[in-house]
């Protein structure tokens, strides 16, 4: 997207020239990191926007993968677009915009008050969010079309929320006040951004999705679980549950729509991860495949880092092994050097030290691929 694009895309045009020579996209990878890292040696940063903007791009791009600079940076068809333009496009194929699917862009709380009363007075939808784009230098979009004879509701309403399923990960960063209490607490979310929640029933309904994580609630059953957990009954008469809707579903949406993508999730059904690892463990096929990589993506769609064991393991949890089934395999892969133990940095060679640090190893990755939704049922 531009005008966010127009920056990157000069870091682009330059790799794009310095790789022209080099025809295996091993060699256009690292010339193309040779090339920035030699560009910002070469251009100092103190007081230097432009040096700063290679020394951030740098930095991001040293986080990526080869994958993500080859797609992104060396991709040959890369032509960004400001949205306005996008729009028109779409248009002319009987499309229009329905909206962004992380919601927290089209919030203007995070601009100045004067841009919040201008945009306030924008004509359209399309013209806020171009303008919101220049605010931001925006260079990424994941907008959502529908078919232009749709009607559609740009207003939330706290009571669609009964329709949903949601789930978050998000705990007090303190952890020391009781649910009942109404003073404000910090939660933080493993995935970015933090939010003060005071309201007890939002308290308790947040201690309950962390408990059922990675499995979603519907919201029936979470408002019910809630309510438990501070002795309450929810109404039975429609009047009292529409006001608790209104109570506990207005900050769920706050968060939702506040907090980075995925922090609180809404979704219309479940998304069939597991909180524990059944008698046969089972890892998503696709994920299986991943896994001598390192990067897997779970059944959320995020990315996840695997070590060297859960590099190992991944691919044997296919649902016929039982557990002890999966450690004799694991046993097989050191005794064939394929997996090393190291205790303290020494190998670990007697037999039975090996099997008890694979048995704690085996127990502590399967705590972290449930919790990373990498185990299915």
């Amino acid at each position: 997207t531009l005008p966010g694009w127009h920056m990157r895309g000069m870091i682009r045009d330059m790799m794009l020239y310095h790789i022209r020579r080099f025809s295996d996209p091993r060699q256009k990878l690292q010339q193309a990191r040779a090339l920035l890292e030699f560009l910002v040696k070469s251009v100092p940063a103190d007081n230097n926007p432009y040096g700063q903007f290679l020394k951030s791009e740098l930095e991001l791009l040293s986080r990526q993968t080869d994958n993500y600079l080859f797609h992104d940076h060396l991709e040959e068809n890369n032509h960004p677009v400001y949205f306005h333009e996008f729009v028109s496009r779409a248009a002319a194929a009987g499309l229009r915009y329905l909206g962004d699917s992380d919601l927290r862009t089209m919030a203007t709380r995070d601009l100045h008050p004067d841009a919040q009363k201008l945009l306030a007075t924008s004509l359209s939808q399309i013209e806020t969010e171009q303008y919101m784009d220049f605010l931001r230098n925006r260079m990424f979009r994941m907008s959502l079309l529908v078919h232009d004879d749709q009607r559609h509701n740009l207003q939330i309403d706290n009571q669609k929320i009964r329709e949903f399923h949601l789930a978050a990960l998000l705990r007090p960063k303190a952890g020391g006040l009781p649910l009942n209490s109404s003073d404000a607490e910090e939660y933080s979310s493993p995935f970015g951004g933090s939010a003060n929640v005071g309201m007890p029933l939002v308290k308790a309904a947040l201690a309950v999705l962390a408990d059922a994580w990675p499995r979603r609630l519907p919201f029936g059953e979470l408002l019910a679980q809630a309510s438990a957990r501070l002795g309450l009954e929810v109404p039975t008469d429609a009047a009292g549950l529409a006001r608790l809707t209104d109570l506990v579903g207005g900050p769920l949406l706050m968060l939702h729509t506040g907090l980075p993508f995925g922090a609180l999730e809404l979704a219309l059904g479940q998304v069939g991860a597991v909180t524990h690892a059944g008698e046969k463990p089972r890892a998503p096929a696709s994920a299986r495949r991943q896994a001598p990589g390192g990067i897997v993506t779970n059944v959320r769609h995020r990315l996840v880092q695997l070590d060297d064991f859960g590099r190992q393991l991944l691919p044997l949890l296919d649902g016929s092994r039982e557990r002890s089934q999966v450690l004799d395999a694991l046993h097989e892969k050191v005794r064939k050097q394929e997996l090393v133990i190291r205790e303290n940095g020494v190998l670990v060679t007697n037999a039975d030290r090996v099997r008890q640090i694979l048995d704690q190893q085996l127990a502590a990755t399967m705590q972290f691929l449930a919790q990373n939704s990498l185990l299915v049922a």
